[in-house]
């Protein structure tokens, strides 16, 4: 009793509730304050470079779409998608075709995440290509390859990359497609280099 009721005991109990009970209060909010800060820095970040992703996704849809319409526009699109032979051609042909291969190569050439282009005649049962043509046979590994869909443009996933079909039709019916080969780290690299300068 005399112990609890000391001088010491006294001023200990003024210094816990004077000192000790507010420093720790203090000690709590400033710890809660720090990790909302973070959190809240992380989260903004996070969200930066999802908006960055979905901003390249959203590009390289217009940059395929805007490929697949100037290429539609080649003269040497409406000979390629309507020949039963490709073998059967004439030279004056077979050179408007191979422009198709050319000036694909071009639209490609400034883009970042665009790695190919392939057009399949359906008829011709052959392939155009920014890279290497030829029957489809040689091209039947090609993630594109069998997948279809009544929708004017697709998305297919492999495993290290998408591609982005785009129907050709004649008439409402389907006679070809246009494939657009993008590498998953290229729009993932995109994302990030924008979602940083931003941060």
């Amino acid at each position: 009793q005399f112990k609890k009721s000391s001088i010491f005991m006294e001023n200990l109990k003024r210094f816990v509730v004077m000192i000790a009970i507010p420093l720790i209060i203090i000690n709590i909010l400033a710890a809660v304050y720090y990790y909302r800060s973070v959190s809240l820095e992380s989260s903004m970040a996070s969200n930066q470079i999802f908006s960055s992703a979905s901003s390249a996704i959203e590009k390289v849809y217009d940059e395929t779409e805007e490929i697949y319409l100037s290429l539609m526009l080649e003269p040497g699109m409406n000979i390629f998608t309507s020949t039963d032979n490709y073998f059967a051609l004439n030279e004056y042909e077979i050179k408007s075709i191979n422009n198709i291969a050319s000036a694909a190569q071009k639209y490609l050439a400034p883009s970042d995440t665009i790695h190919s282009v392939d057009v399949y005649s359906f008829s011709a049962k052959y392939v155009i290509s920014s890279q290497a043509g030829g029957p489809v046979e040689n091209h039947m590994n090609k993630s594109w390859y069998g997948k279809t869909s009544d929708d004017i443009c697709y998305t297919v996933k492999n495993d290290s990359s998408i591609t982005i079909c785009y129907n050709i039709f004649s008439h409402k019916e389907k006679i070809g497609v246009m494939a657009f080969t993008i590498l998953g780290s290229a729009i993932k690299d995109s994302a990030i280099s924008n979602g940083q300068k931003h941060v």
